[in-house]
Order: structure tokens, then C-alpha cells, then sequence
């Protein structure tokens, strides 16, 4: 029964990162500048799906605003952090 919980509650987390409009809030480590920031958010904001997104270096976190009616999973823009050369995990 546990186990169908937990599932439960991930596929819930999952569902609400990639509703529409949604705004993703990402954990980024290994950012030390304003630089970093920018390079970050350049990235972010190359995705089709994002309609803004805003990098705090002194906060370590980003703030990414899905365009309407478009959805996607954490995982993308963790991974297009990491392909910035940058650690980053979706918070709830």
C-alpha cells in the first residue's frame, strides 16, 4: 500500500510541474556570479515552452513561467540547466 502511495504522490508532483502556465521553481547549484545567472536564463528561455524565466544568484534558484498551453517535465529544464554546465532540481 505504501509503495502505491508514494508512486501516487510522484506522478502528482510531476503532473503539477508540467500543467499549464505553470510556474517551476528550480534549485541551481555551482552558480557563483551574475554570469552564471545569465547564462542560465539564456538557456531557460531558449526552451519553446518557457515564457519567461529569472535566475537569483544570492537565492540559488530559478523561476520558470511555462507558456499557455504548452507543458513540460521537470527533467528538461533540469537537464538544459546541466547542459549549461550547472546542477538544478525542481522544487515543489
Amino acid at each position: 500500500m505504501k509503495k502505491w502511495m508514494t508512486l501516487g504522490l510522484m506522478l502528482a508532483s510531476v503532473t503539477a510541474f508540467s500543467a499549464t502556465g505553470k510556474k517551476v521553481t528550480l534549485k541551481i547549484d555551482g552558480m557563483t556570479c551574475s554570469s552564471c545567472a545569465k547564462k542560465i536564463e539564456k538557456n531557460l528561455k531558449a526552451l519553446p515552452e518557457v515564457s519567461s524565466a529569472h535566475v537569483d544568484v544570492e537565492k540559488g534558484k530559478a523561476e520558470v513561467v511555462l507558456k499557455e498551453g504548452k507543458t513540460l517535465e521537470p527533467s528538461a529544464l533540469e537537464a538544459t540547466v546541466k547542459k549549461a554546465g550547472y546542477e538544478a532540481k525542481a522544487l515543489q
